[in-house]
């Protein structure tokens, strides 16, 4: 639902643009510039859908390395205005997330794999704030604000 509401706004824009230039004059986006890496985002789509194997270079943050790797992918992660692909790299058993802004030369390769039934990303990340994946047990917090600052807060759909 909230990417089809993204989907819908780009429309928005799109026309929006298109009959008028001017239109950027009365617009202020929260951050510029922070869609590096999004072309990646509709092949990486179809191979989900598809579920084919894909083969990437990414450069890791932490070691300043570029790595290649061959990735079952399972889904998308949006946090932050920054994306990542998670799925199950070569060798490895458990998910992994990848800077979809840190990908190059992506190949959607012709091998299909079998998604494990128990590996939902989606599942997994309606528990988690950001991208950071844990096997530790979610724990209840609960936040109190004043009677309008809780009103921003509700508004956001973060509450359970």
């Amino acid at each position: 639902v909230h990417f089809l509401e993204i989907v819908n706004t780009a429309d928005l824009l799109v026309n929006n643009l298109s009959e008028d230039k001017n239109t950027l004059r009365h617009i202020s986006f929260d951050s510029v510039g922070n869609l590096r890496g999004i072309n990646v985002l509709k092949p990486v789509l179809q191979a989900i859908q598809d579920q084919n194997i894909i083969t990437f270079d990414h450069l890791s943050y932490q070691t300043g390395e570029i790595t290649r790797y061959s990735l079952k992918p399972y889904g998308l992660r949006e946090y932050l205005n920054r994306w990542y692909v998670v799925g199950i790299a070569e060798g490895e058993s458990d998910l992994w997330k990848f800077g979809v802004d840190r990908i190059e030369n992506l190949s959607i390769t012709s091998d299909v794999f079998q998604r494990e039934t128990d590996r939902n990303p989606h599942e997994l990340f309606e528990q988690i704030i950001g991208v950071e994946i844990s096997d530790k047990e979610v724990q209840r917090v609960v936040l109190s604000f004043d009677p309008q600052q809780g009103k921003y807060i509700k508004s956001l759909k973060l509450h359970r």
